[in-house]
């Protein structure tokens, strides 16, 4: 991975065009973004203790797993890698 220049508030604009020349950084805020999509319409269609409840307990699972995962050493079947993007894509 080639090194990217620092990002610094005193150049704002170019630590923009740096981001926005990721990919990886592009693929984040696209995924990022779509998620919170699915939770505002989770949030017009349930209630709000029933939104942050399942969120929440689903954030806390992949994280859980992800983090056995590494710590064991396991290679992780693809459906165990895109699980994230599936669950909240």
């Amino acid at each position: 991975m080639a090194a990217r220049p620092p990002l610094t508030a005193r150049r704002p604009l170019r630590s923009l065009g740096v981001l926005l020349n990721g990919r990886g950084w592009l693929l984040g805020f696209g995924t990022e973004t779509a998620g919170w999509f699915v939770y505002a319409a989770a949030l017009a269609l349930a209630p709000l203790s029933l939104v942050q409840g399942v969120s929440a307990s689903g954030i806390a699972v992949l994280v859980g797993a992800c983090a056995n995962a590494r710590r064991a050493r396991a290679r992780r079947h693809l459906s165990e890698r895109l699980t994230p993007f599936i669950r909240f894509g």
